[in-house]
């Protein structure tokens, strides 16, 4: 009989906390899934690999809006249970949520699920005595290693819009013109600068750009996704100035030019006008 246990739960946290090397860092939502329940004790399986079918239903029973984790198995397959660990931000894990197939019927068994899905409902308590409570812990701990080991990578942060530490001259330029950024802190950074264009009340990245900070071996501009543009990790210092050049087909309208490579990113603004 399967039950939870203190013993149970130390070793799974123990498996969370060390990452389990490669295996966590490795697998994610589009990459190879094979080694997301590594070293974990107990019998869970990813639900896709122990039934395709079910997995597809109990993805379709799930709410399109709600972020969550790789669903798992654990028990047997008369007392089977599923379970998937919501997340409530990138990289944030929430709280597991269970169910059970019951004549062909997902069901409930926590509030979770309750909360994420259609299923009917039939709550139990996790920490019970039986096989299906047992069956229930174990794929919830699972769930949650399987989570953490897919976690989607936090947003990087917005850059903050910085004229004080970069002085972009001119402010106002024309397309192909060539610009000046100059740094009255000295802040570091390296060659590697983005354009940003206002679209619909947000910023759009358009262009990566190169410096001539370190000699116009890497400096030049390209649009996003050119597949032969690249950049050197190499820090730069003092006021400057570092020079980049806007495409001659740029559109006009109202851009941001930000650091690239400088840990904490910072922008300041800038104008093209019709040429």
């Amino acid at each position: 009989m399967l039950r939870r246990t203190w013993t149970a739960r130390v070793v799974v946290t123990a498996v969370l906390a060390a990452g389990c090397g490669a295996a966590a860092t490795g697998a994610g939502p589009s990459g190879d899934r094979s080694d997301l329940l590594a070293g974990v004790p107990g019998d869970c399986q990813l639900l896709e690999s122990w039934d395709a079918d079910l997995h597809e239903r109990a993805l379709a029973a799930i709410e399109d809006s709600v972020s969550h984790g790789p669903l798992v198995v654990a028990g047997t397959d008369d007392q089977a249970v599923l379970a998937s660990t919501t997340y409530e931000s990138p990289g944030v894990e929430l709280r597991s949520a269970a169910w059970m197939v019951d004549k062909g019927t997902l069901v409930a068994l926590n509030d979770e699920a309750v909360r994420i899905s259609s299923a009917a409902a039939r709550v139990i308590d996790s920490a019970g005595e039986n096989a299906l409570a047992g069956a229930m812990a174990q794929a919830e701990d699972c769930s949650l290693v399987a989570a953490d080991r897919s976690a989607p990578d936090p947003a990087p942060p917005e850059p903050e819009m910085r004229p004080d530490l970069m002085v972009i001259q001119p402010a106002a330029a024309a397309p192909g013109e060539q610009l000046a950024l100059r740094f009255p802190e000295e802040t570091p950074r390296g060659i590697a600068f983005e354009l940003h264009r206002r679209t619909d009340g947000r910023w759009v990245t358009t262009h990566l750009m190169n410096s001539d900070a370190n000699g116009i071996e890497y400096a030049g501009t390209a649009p996003v996704g050119t597949d032969a543009f690249g950049s050197i990790d190499v820090g730069i210092g003092g006021p400057g100035p570092d020079r980049v050049a806007l495409p001659g087909d740029i559109q006009s309208g109202e851009y941001r030019l930000c650091t690239a490579n400088a840990g904490d990113e910072f922008c300041a603004p800038l104008t093209i006008t019709p040429s």
